[in-house]
């Protein structure tokens, strides 16, 4: 039956304790931190440009992500 589960679920329950997972809330606190630094360095570096707020900060994001 376990296995039943496990194949129509591949996602790990909430409740489930797993050993490989190893979140932190302090991380939490520094990807906000961060974020908000890369935010308002965006800001300032880009007020004398004509480049939008919100594209600049999509161009980070995906570079970012890769």
């Amino acid at each position: 039956m376990g296995s039943i589960l496990e194949g129509l679920f591949p996602c790990r329950v909430m409740g489930e304790e797993s050993s490989s997972s190893s979140s932190n809330p302090t991380d939490a606190v520094i990807f906000v931190a961060v974020c908000l630094v890369l935010g308002i360095a965006c800001r300032q570096l880009l007020r004398s440009t004509r480049v939008p707020y919100t594209v600049a900060l999509l161009i980070i994001g995906i570079a970012l992500g890769l």
